[in-house]
């Protein structure tokens, strides 16, 4: 089902469980625990992403990893405008 989201979607289509699966511990500075890598082992997101003993709905670190990878997602696109980097202390 994902190539033919990416195929209807192209640039617009982001795979969250990839996203999930691949950037998740980078962005929320977590270790994988082995209930993580159960859960990746069989093909799905990690479960620390989700809320406690959910795995429909995120929990708050989780959603705002979403919400990051939406907002790239629409500056890479140009519908939103890059952010100015800011030199503070100079």
């Amino acid at each position: 089902i994902v190539f033919y989201m990416f195929v209807q979607f192209a640039s617009h289509f982001i795979n969250f469980r990839w996203y999930a699966r691949n950037k998740w511990f980078e962005y929320s500075g977590l270790v994988p625990t082995e209930n993580d890598k159960a859960a990746m082992a069989k093909g799905g997101a990690p479960k620390s992403i989700y809320a406690t003993n959910d795995v429909i709905h995120l929990g708050a670190v989780g959603y705002d990893f979403l919400g990051t990878i939406v907002f790239e997602r629409l500056i890479d696109l140009g519908v939103l405008p890059a952010l100015p980097s800011y030199n503070i202390g100079s």
